[in-house]
């Protein structure tokens, strides 16, 4: 069971891999949010030697775990009592996991969703850590490669151009939280420089996105070099989202779940950080390059944001350049979906 945001639960894919690999046939039962549902069940591929459910959290069979309701059963856990064991990484860890075991569920693992504050620990590596209280591993070096799928991608080589020839680069300037948002003026910069050097923009503008995104065209006039070349794009579901950033040359994104779907796809991905640590939140795959960040803060699982003269924002040349590293890597061709 996991709770939280879009990247909050990607991170989750690596140690549900492991307990996958391990399972030898015992059917497999992921409970995380509901729109995040698809993308961890495309995730985890569908085997039939290997069976796997992802259900929302607030199915009946798992909302009375959470304290909603009295106790239930489904299809899916037709009885509590046979359950080898369960693994909890939700902020209320310690009252489902009571739950749990007074349900006769035989093991129970429930951890804080977050490493300890001052571990220094990557979230995917706490998160496999807990892991070991039932005998399992993730194996190292599960980010060297693009380690998330989507149905609805076919085979694309990473970096293709658009229709006039331009490279294309994908904007993310939103977060769940406003602390998170590199400054308007730097993304504004940041966008007519790669416009200027031939770049065809996306800018994605989803639901906690729009002040974001308006803030970048506000106060000021659109250059006339942005027509054509800039488009906000709005409304698309996660699996379209996924599609353009598997196919993007650059994706450049605050942290934010975005950061982390694109970096599990293989696309290249510059992360803008601000107030918190990447030791800890950065996004995890074989095309990465962070800027920026606040090492040793601990928000937002143990403390308050940063005060604003603490936290070290990148400067524009700064995320220029890591454009310029990522977009230069080899392309990697990936087959996406389960072909």
């Amino acid at each position: 069971m996991r709770g939280g945001a879009l990247g909050d639960v990607l991170l989750g894919v690596p140690a549900w891999r492991a307990l996958l690999d391990a399972s030898s046939g015992t059917p497999l039962v992921i409970s995380v949010p509901g729109p995040v549902a698809d993308l961890v069940r495309a995730a985890l591929g569908n085997d039939a030697d290997r069976p796997v459910s992802v259900i929302g959290s607030d199915d009946p069979a798992i909302a009375w775990v959470h304290g909603d309701g009295p106790r239930q059963t489904s299809p899916v856990i037709p009885d509590w009592t046979a359950v080898d064991a369960a693994v909890v990484w939700t902020r209320g860890h310690g009252d489902v996991g009571l739950r749990l075991q007074r349900a006769g569920v035989e093991s129970v693992v429930a951890a804080d969703p977050f490493p300890p504050a001052g571990s220094g620990l990557h979230v995917a590596d706490w998160l496999s850590a807990t892991l070991g209280q039932i005998g399992l591993a993730v194996p190292s070096g599960w980010d060297a490669a693009p380690w998330l799928r989507v149905p609805e991608i076919p085979p694309v080589p990473v970096g293709r151009v658009d229709a006039g020839g331009r490279r294309v680069a994908v904007v993310h300037p939103g977060s769940g939280s406003r602390h998170k948002w590199w400054p308007a003026d730097r993304w504004r910069a940041t966008i007519d420089a790669l416009v200027t050097a031939g770049w065809a923009v996306r800018v994605l503008e989803g639901e906690a996105d729009g002040a974001a995104v308006a803030a970048i065209f506000a106060g000021a006039s659109v250059p006339d070099a942005w027509s054509g070349a800039v488009t906000v794009v709005r409304g698309e579901g996660l699996g379209a989202v996924a599609a353009r950033l598997a196919g993007a040359s650059a994706v450049i994104a605050n942290d934010s779940g975005i950061a982390h779907l694109a970096a599990g796809l293989g696309a290249p991905v510059v992360a803008v950080f601000g107030p918190t640590d990447p030791a800890t939140w950065r996004p995890r795959g074989p095309r990465v390059v962070v800027v920026g960040g606040t090492p040793g803060a601990t928000w937002p699982h143990a403390s308050s944001v940063p005060p604003e003269g603490t936290i070290s924002w990148p400067e524009v040349d700064e995320v220029l350049g890591a454009v310029s590293r990522v977009s230069s890597l080899p392309p990697i061709e990936v087959r996406y979906g389960h072909g």
